[in-house]
């Protein structure tokens, strides 16, 4: 989930970003400022995000 709008100041580039990065299958751990952190797949968890 991404964080609220009033948050974000541009939420199609956060949106393309996390498409990016979703895209590189190497990618273990996300450490994120707001929520839990993931420290394995966390290519997986970031095709859910994109996907959702």
């Amino acid at each position: 989930m991404l964080l609220p709008d009033g948050k974000l100041v541009d939420r199609s580039q956060v949106i393309a970003s996390a498409r990016r990065l979703a895209q590189l299958n190497q990618i273990e751990a996300v450490l994120v400022g707001d929520g839990w952190q993931i420290f394995r797949d966390g290519h997986i968890y970031l095709q859910e995000l994109i996907n959702s």
